[in-house]
């Protein structure tokens, strides 16, 4: 399936939540080349329909769920994204604090962060981004991308041991290079601030 195939299928789509956004979910993984839910038959580490208590008591169900990567909960057509998102904070606990939340009505992505420590941040996707340059605008000025580079596979926290294993060892030391470059950087400046 290409960009342009999601965007029409899923543009013309009229179905409600409930009959729609597993297909949904799975096109998308197919569009990504990322497994779906159904690849854990346990429901252990990715899963449909995941089940988690809320934190106000009661049960509660992430629509879609990767552990250590996201919580996923579908809505309608232009239903209400941040009703969908007060939801999923009911059982984020319960779900290991995905470092992702994301709500979709298959024509909106709304992503936040949910890093510890930190301001979450919010990030929003319309259906026909998915197929728009990745380097310039149609206006020729540079594109400007959500600074969320990771949803359905594994966001960027790997762990000191697995980063090698996963991501490959030229790829690991390039990245390592770059953050002691940028921490080093930022480093300075902080200093050179500081004896103004």
């Amino acid at each position: 399936m290409t960009p342009e195939d999601f965007i029409a299928k899923w543009r013309a789509n009229t179905r409600l939540e409930r009959a729609a956004c597993q297909e949904h979910f799975i096109d998308l993984c197919g569009l990504l080349n990322e497994p779906t839910p159904n690849t854990d038959p346990t429901g252990a580490t990715h899963a449909f329909e995941k089940g988690a208590a809320k934190a106000t008591g009661g049960d509660g169900w992430a629509d879609v769920w990767r552990k250590g990567c996201f919580a996923w909960e579908y809505k309608g057509k232009h239903r209400d994204l941040e009703a969908a998102h007060r939801q999923l904070l009911l059982y984020a606990g319960a779900l290991g604090n995905p470092p992702l939340l994301v709500t979709c009505d298959m024509d909106r992505f709304v992503i936040r962060t949910n890093w510890t420590n930190a301001i979450s941040e919010r990030t929003e996707i319309l259906l026909p981004d998915l197929c728009r340059d990745a380097v310039l605008t149609p206006h020729g000025k540079p594109a400007a991308w959500p600074t969320v580079d990771a949803i359905v596979g594994n966001p960027p926290f790997l762990g000191n041991k697995a980063m090698i294993g996963t991501l490959g060892e030229d790829y690991t030391a390039r990245l390592r290079a770059r953050l002691r470059a940028a921490t080093t950087s930022a480093t300075g400046q902080l200093r050179r601030r500081s004896r103004r």
